[in-house]
């Protein structure tokens, strides 16, 4: 796989999801594959901030998030992620927020 889409809205079938369909339609079409994450239908926890990500470089909250962690590195080099989420008063959704402070294990 060398696309891994992001999808933050809580309904999965939404406009958002239409956005990301679009975009992984044409990197379908030049050969690309993709797997799409619909973060409304998965179980995330949010952070803990245990800090154990800081000396082992892996989130301890043992979850769905595992899937996508494994998408990433599995991937090795994505070449694209594709991120979409709505806008609620001025923030990302709170499926979207969840997803991006999980990933803070990145950082070391």
């Amino acid at each position: 796989m060398s696309i891994i889409a992001i999808n933050g809205s809580p309904r999965p079938d939404g406009s958002t999801h239409g956005l990301i369909r679009e975009v992984i339609a044409g990197a379908e079409e030049a050969g690309d594959k993709a797997q799409v994450f619909q973060l409304g239908r998965m179980n995330i926890s949010p952070c803990i901030a245990c800090m154990r990500c800081r000396k082992t470089a892996r989130c301890a909250v043992n979850d769905d998030m595992g899937a996508i962690y494994e998408a990433i590195d599995s991937a090795a080099q994505p070449k694209a992620m594709v991120l979409g989420t709505p806008i609620y008063f001025d923030h990302v959704s709170a499926q979207f927020k969840g997803w991006l402070d999980r990933l803070y294990c990145y950082c070391y």
